[in-house]
């Protein structure tokens, strides 16, 4: 008994490893195909292998695809919505030169009022205006200093009114408590 069991299990160790061998066969035949089918239609790949044709494709996307969200960046700062062009960019990028194009218009036309240096295109010009605001100052200085003369002249008269009522006041209570302590 010992000798037929021994044979089965040798029986049984053959096929399995014929089975081995068979799976290795199995997988040299499927890669011979593959070659196969490579040298015959060299553009019929398995899903498994990228060509350099496939990354370059996927490179040119990823690029557009880059592109295309910058230029909605730069609409959304352009056309100014929620304040972000004007008034968080603006400061920051208005003297780059070829980022400034992004601002929008109202931010470059007050760049450019803000270059212009004087109001006053000759020196006489600048120095007759300067002489006209000396005297306007000068009226208002004379204005202010009648008004506190004003002020002061007025005030005296009704600080003698306020000790005449004070007077009259203290006279007045006397008068009560005189009046309160005479039988009737």
């Amino acid at each position: 008994m010992d000798e037929i069991m021994a044979e089965q299990k040798q029986q049984e160790e053959l096929q399995q490893e014929n089975e081995v061998l068979d799976k290795k066969q199995l997988k040299a035949a499927k890669k011979l195909e593959k070659k196969k089918r490579k040298q015959k239609n060299p553009d019929d790949l398995d899903g498994d292998e990228e060509t350099v044709g496939g990354k370059i494709l996927v490179f040119f996307v990823t690029i557009i695809i880059i592109l295309i969200w910058l230029a909605i960046f730069a609409m959304l700062i352009k056309l100014d919505v929620g304040g972000f062009g004007s008034g968080v960019l603006a400061p920051v990028i208005k003297d780059v030169p070829y980022l400034n194009k992004i601002l929008p218009d109202s931010v470059t036309e007050e760049v450019s009022t803000e270059d212009s240096q004087y109001a006053y295109t000759n020196l006489d010009d600048a120095i007759n205006r300067i002489k006209e605001l000396e005297i306007e100052l000068a009226d208002a200085q004379n204005s202010a200093n009648s008004d506190a003369d004003y002020i002061t002249k007025s005030w005296i008269p009704i600080s003698r009114m306020r000790q005449i009522l004070r007077r009259k006041k203290k006279n007045g209570m006397r008068m009560l408590s005189f009046r309160k302590m005479l039988p009737i």
